[in-house]
């Protein structure tokens, strides 16, 4: 795995700024530059540090980093703001309904001084947010990289017992779901149309419009699901009608989409 990071010299350093000149810096693992910086041990730190130095080497254009750790806390800091940016636009729509983006210029450079380590030296004011909940992080590097993103943010972390494997038991043991809807629309006063994956067909009665939208949905569903791996498939159907009303109390049909779910357990090596 390669990780590829872009950064605006304007953005993250005004001091040197190149009117928002983009350059890219590679690694060959996150895991190199923990490695590198001493953050984990686990497996060569001899081998990480020739990996960095080959890169650095190798693939950089511009204005390199000065030594390979240098790159690696790069690396590092890239990667404590993308997850930081991550999580506060989690919380900002699961508090709000609005996305990250939706702040616009402003929004977005609140969030990036929240995240930025050197903000406690900023002379007028200090961006802050309050996070009413800890951080639980689950998955086999957040013991190395969520403790300094924890930290960034004033939230407290909680990393459960056997983290490490939760990620594999959860897509072992999830169910497959794969949804797929079908449009009928009104062109005209007497046609209903189908769109159905392989093309429209015109119908002059909303039922018989249904029977053929449901099915194909059903069965495209369930094809899905079991090319994705799931067994014991089971397929639910959905109509959403938008129904025009008129202040006389007269309904025009506008659209439906009809859509069907299909749900299995992952297929197993002795299934």
């Amino acid at each position: 795995m390669r990780v590829q990071l872009w950064r605006s010299r304007r953005r993250l350093n005004r001091k040197h700024s190149t009117a928002g000149k983009a350059e890219t810096y590679r690694v060959t693992t996150l895991y190199d530059a923990a490695h590198v910086l001493g953050d984990h041990t686990e497996w060569s730190e001899p081998a990480a540090r020739h990996a960095a130095a080959l890169w650095l080497r190798k693939q950089l254009q511009g204005r390199p980093p000065e030594s390979i750790e240098a790159l690696s806390k790069l690396v590092m800091e890239m990667l404590v703001r993308q997850s930081g940016r991550g999580v506060l636009g989690a919380l900002i729509n699961e508090s709000s309904g609005l996305d990250l983006e939706t702040g616009g210029e402003l929004g977005n450079a609140f969030v990036d001084w929240f995240l930025d380590p050197r903000r406690e030296a900023k002379p007028l004011f200090r961006p802050a947010f309050e996070i009413q909940r800890p951080l639980v992080a689950i998955g086999a590097p957040v013991a190395t990289y969520y403790p300094a993103i924890a930290e960034r943010m004033g939230v407290r972390l909680a990393i459960p017992p056997h983290a490490e494997v939760a990620n594999a038991v959860g897509a072992a043991s999830a169910g497959i779901m794969q949804l797929v809807s079908v449009l009928i629309s009104k062109p005209d006063k007497d046609i209903f149309r189908v769109h159905l994956p392989e093309g429209v067909r015109d119908l002059d009665d909303l039922e018989e419009a249904y029977e053929l939208a449901g099915p194909a949905a059903r069965q495209l569903a369930r094809q899905r699901a079991e090319q994705a791996g799931a067994a014991d498939v089971h397929v639910s159907e959905h109509r959403k009608e938008k129904i025009f009303h008129t202040n006389d109390g007269v309904e025009f049909f506008l659209e439906a989409i009809v859509t069907a779910k299909a749900v299995g357990r992952p297929r197993y090596a002795g299934d």
